[in-house]
């Protein structure tokens, strides 16, 4: 079982228009509402590639009543955590080309005595599960929030998805940490451009206890980063529509095939395969069961003691 744990989701809402104007009005042809959040993204591939998942999240509101709904249509376990302050909404305008313009409202404000009731359903929830998830952004009404979760976790593998400098500042750290590039160069606080640079980025990571580093790299696929050396994999080759969710559907794939056996090879060919799956329909967290396993098998996984071989990938 897996505990997928979203502090900040929203509702995803779609606006499908014939083209762009910065003026005027726009006829809306059709509207698409899903339950959104990174978290959101990844109980949907878990649930699609077979995975028992819990979804804990904050709501509130009729935003976070509608959130909720969704979740439940999709058949997804959730335990919602109730807060006064409304569930944000991203809306996306998007035309018959796929340009794409993206609003995100500000996230909500968390009440001291609503965390403690979220950390409170997670020490629950911990009890039954294998792995913890810990997907996308946090308020940032809640202080400490990464640690609070990882004293809780106690022994349990924790993979937090995130980005920021407060991850270079963390009094506990993960079992594992996934970011794209530009998330990386974010939390180290500069551009990564070198071999040399590369390396110092991992090793500060690698020597605070992080056993794996998941970078995920669009379309060129993905390193797999441990203390002992690293892995890497290129997807097949898609037509690209949306790859919004992309990161997510590797998240998802990587954690369903690691807990099933251990291998970082096998969960990373599954995880840049879920991720072009992805990247191949305009909703975020949706893949395609049959279409990953079979595509799977085809995913060479090169493995090194130095990152100088996968220059490809970084550009090194």
């Amino acid at each position: 079982m897996i505990l997928t744990v979203t502090p900040n989701p929203c509702l995803d809402r779609t606006l499908f228009v014939r083209e762009h104007k910065t003026s005027g009005n726009i006829e809306v042809e059709r509207i698409q509402e899903i339950a959104g959040g990174k978290g959101s993204n990844v109980c949907r591939v878990l649930r699609e590639l077979g995975s028992e998942t819990i979804h804990l999240l904050f709501l509130g509101g009729y935003v976070g009543r509608q959130v909720l709904t969704l979740l439940e249509k999709e058949g997804i376990e959730s335990a919602p955590v109730w807060m006064e302050a409304p569930t944000r909404v991203v809306t996306t305008v998007v035309d018959r080309n796929w340009h794409q313009l993206v609003y995100f409202e500000p996230p909500p404000y968390v009440t001291e005595n609503e965390e403690i009731a979220f950390l409170s359903r997670f020490r629950e929830l911990g009890e039954r599960v294998d792995m913890v998830l810990l997907c996308g952004s946090v308020p940032p009404s809640l202080l400490d929030f990464y640690e609070k979760i990882l004293v809780l976790s106690q022994n349990r593998r924790v993979l937090i998805d995130g980005r920021g400098r407060l991850l270079r500042t963390l009094l506990r750290y993960p079992f594992g940490l996934k970011m794209n590039r530009e998330e990386a160069e974010v939390t180290w606080g500069q551009p990564l451009h070198s071999e040399d640079d590369w390396q110092q980025f991992f090793n500060f990571f690698f020597g605070q206890g992080v056993r794996i580093f998941l970078l995920t790299l669009g379309q060129k696929g993905a390193l797999l980063g441990t203390p002992e050396g690293f892995y890497g994999a290129i997807p097949p080759q898609v037509e690209t529509i949306n790859p919004v969710g992309s990161g997510d559907a590797f998240l998802a794939a990587f954690a369903h095939v690691f807990c099933n056996t251990l291998s970082l090879e096998d969960a990373l060919r599954w995880a840049v395969v879920a991720g072009a799956s992805n990247a191949m329909v305009w909703e975020a967290g949706r893949v395609d069961r049959v279409w990953v396993t079979e595509h799977q098998k085809t995913v060479k996984v090169m493995k090194s003691t130095r990152l100088y071989h996968f220059q490809d990938f970084l550009k090194l």
